[in-house]
């Protein structure tokens, strides 16, 4: 929810030690962390002052129970180079009122308004623009110190709400896109699809893109339903981005999906070739090694399904023409993400605790070992959800968007309790 608008000096929100220079890379295709500000320190337990909150990832030092690191110490021991944040600009659902930012309320922060402004909710003050941009640049400047790069979850797909969003107020009927009966296009579900291949929404979201690279030093870019976005925007933002730094991560969830563009201007996995270096993730792995997302009770490779051999060894050969059997969407290794669990659907746990619901607690968490094992072995970038490496459960909950903490938060005590793994996925 938005406090105001304010014009800010952006040169005066710099925190002390706001360097440019980007950790280093050797390779592309190095492991990503999915996570979200609030989640990661808000358990009682997280030993973070700063809970739930843009700074209280930039503690040290942070202790749980039988004293483990948490917070950015356990990220810092992971050996990840890359930390997904789930989407920080500023959102438009009124479940999070910035304005009371003591009481209990949760969201994921898939409903864009502000796409340049930082979301005030992870802000000790959410009064006072300027706070909320120096603490997320001391978030970024923190975890860059610790050789970690960040990339932007950002959703450029749809809007919250199509009906009463700046674009249609500017410019009523260009900035979305439009069935022949005059009703909004929804391939996102949320019922109102951008119309990036439009000049000046296109312009928009590379103007908006190349803000948060330049002035927050962002070091990649996750596309929300990417898919629903156009080819060429796709590829000019690629253009513009390499500009910059080359090293800049660009990826996005590619699925086939309806939207009022005509087929072969989707920027999904059909038309990968087409948008060198930039990275779809590989759901079809997903699926292969745990079971169908949309069905809780089918196995896959690791709990006890059959069939998935092939699916499988196509993952492990990063998606590509490997040969006239192993063959799927990617040109090039670095165009697959590979993943087992996410944000959305079920955790890994919970999905095998639903589909192997008769093997004993300690052979799923062998699947699930065998599961992550896979992802981190394949070629392609490896993709990891913030508590996987401890088994991670949202209770049976699939869609946590709402949830609330007791759901979503990362529990410190299953951290604990199984560090042992823990402490080996420093292999990462």
């Amino acid at each position: 929810m938005e406090t105001g608008r304010a014009i800010v000096d952006l040169q005066t929100t710099n925190p002390k030690r706001w360097k440019a220079e980007r950790p280093p890379l050797a390779h592309p295709v190095d492991a990503i962390n999915e996570l979200h500000i609030r989640d990661y320190t808000i358990h009682p337990g997280s030993g973070v002052r700063q809970k739930g909150r843009y700074l209280g990832l930039t503690e040290p030092g942070t202790k749980g129970p039988a004293q483990i690191a948490t917070g950015l110490d356990h990220l810092t021991q992971l050996g990840v180079t890359h930390v997904q944040l789930m989407p920080v600009f500023d959102y438009a659902t009124e479940s999070v009122d910035e304005t009371r930012l003591h009481e209990p309320q949760y969201n994921w922060g898939y409903d864009p308004k502000n796409y340049n402004v930082p979301e005030g909710s992870y802000a000790t003050d959410p009064y006072k623009p300027e706070v909320r941009i120096r603490e997320l640049k001391t978030l970024i400047q923190t975890l860059h110190d610790h050789g970690l790069r960040i990339i932007m979850d950002v959703v450029y797909n749809h809007v919250y709400d199509g009906y009463v969003i700046h674009f249609t107020k500017l410019v009523p009927g260009y900035y979305l896109r439009y069935k022949p009966d005059g009703s909004m296009s929804n391939g996102s579900g949320c019922g109102n699809d951008c119309a990036t291949e439009r000049p000046m929404m296109r312009k928009y979201i590379v103007d908006s893109v190349l803000h948060w690279a330049r002035e927050y030093h962002i070091d990649g870019f996750r596309f929300d339903l990417m898919g629903l976005i156009d080819v060429d925007t796709i590829n000019e933002l690629r253009r513009r981005l390499d500009q910059i730094d080359p090293s800049i991560l660009m990826l996005g969830e590619g699925w086939v999906m309806d939207t009022e563009l005509p087929d072969n201007e989707r920027a999904n996995q059909s038309h990968a070739p087409r948008m060198a270096r930039v990275a779809h993730f590989n759901g079809d792995l997903r699926d292969a090694v745990k079971g169908e997302v949309f069905d809780e009770a089918k196995p896959g490779f690791v709990n006890g399904g059959t069939g998935f051999e092939t699916r499988v060894k196509q993952a492990v050969a990063g998606a590509i023409t490997y040969s006239e059997q192993l063959r799927s969407f990617a040109a090039e290794p670095d165009q697959c993400v590979n993943y087992a669990e996410c944000h959305d659907n079920h955790t890994m746990w919970d999905k095998l605790s639903l589909s192997a619901k008769d093997a004993p607690e300690e052979e799923r968490r062998a699947m699930h070992r065998l599961a992550t094992a896979i992802v981190l072995t394949c070629q392609g970038i490896p993709f990891l959800h913030a508590g996987q490496e401890f088994y991670r459960t949202k209770h049976g909950v699939d869609n946590s968007f709402n949830a609330g903490d007791e759901v979503n938060r990362i529990d410190w005590e299953a951290a604990a309790a199984h560090q042992a793994d823990v402490l080996g996925s420093g292999a990462y």
